[in-house]
C-alpha cells in the first residue's frame, strides 16, 4: 500500500505542476475535479484536505467543469475548505445551472438566489422569450431577446442564464 500512496503523491505533484498557471483542457479539468474529490473525501490513498479540494475544484470550475462548479458551490454553502460564503455559493450554483446542471438550479432556488420571486427579473425573462419565440404578437428579434436575457441573468434569473448558454454562447 505504501507504494500506491507514494505513486498517488507523485502523480498529484506532477499534475499540480501542470495546472499551476495555465488554462486547462477539458481532460485536465476533469482530472482536477477527480483529484479534488479524492482530497475532500480521503479516497484512493489521499489524505483528507478540504482546502486542497477547494483549490482543485476552483481550477476545474473556472475551466468549465460543470460538476466542479456545483461542488465548489457546495463547499461555499457548507464552509468545507473555505469560509462559508452564501454569495459565492449562489454565484457558482448559478454558473453551473447556466451550464445545464439541474441540481444547481434547485440549490440556487433553496438559497434564494433564483430570481423567480423577483418580478423585474421574471418580467425581463418573459419579454426575452416573447422576442426570442415571437410570442404575444412580437416580431422575432434574437438580439433584443439576448439583451433582455442578459439583464434578467444579471439579476440572477436562472432561466435567463440557461437561455444565454443554450442559444448565445
Amino acid at each position: 500500500m505504501e507504494r500506491r500512496i507514494s505513486s498517488v503523491t507523485e502523480q498529484s505533484q506532477t499534475f499540480r505542476e501542470e495546472i499551476s498557471s495555465k488554462v486547462l483542457t477539458p481532460a485536465q479539468a476533469q482530472q482536477a475535479y477527480e483529484e479534488a474529490e479524492n482530497y475532500l473525501y480521503g479516497w484512493n490513498g489521499y489524505t483528507k484536505d478540504k482546502n486542497r479540494a477547494v483549490q482543485l475544484y476552483r481550477e476545474a470550475a473556472t475551466n468549465g467543469n460543470v460538476i466542479a462548479q456545483y461542488r465548489l458551490a457546495c463547499c461555499y454553502e457548507n464552509g468545507d475548505g473555505v469560509q462559508q460564503d452564501l454569495n459565492s455559493a449562489k454565484k457558482w450554483y448559478a454558473t453551473a445551472a447556466a451550464n445545464g446542471h439541474s441540481g444547481s438550479e434547485l440549490k440556487l432556488a433553496k438559497l434564494g438566489g433564483s430570481s423567480y420571486d423577483s418580478k423585474d427579473a421574471q418580467d425581463l425573462y418573459q419579454r426575452g422569450n416573447e422576442y426570442f419565440y415571437g410570442w404575444n404578437g412580437r416580431a422575432v428579434d434574437k438580439e433584443i431577446a439576448r439583451q433582455l436575457y442578459v439583464k434578467a441573468a444579471n439579476l440572477g434569473h436562472v432561466g435567463a442564464h440557461n437561455q444565454l448558454a443554450k442559444h448565445f454562447s
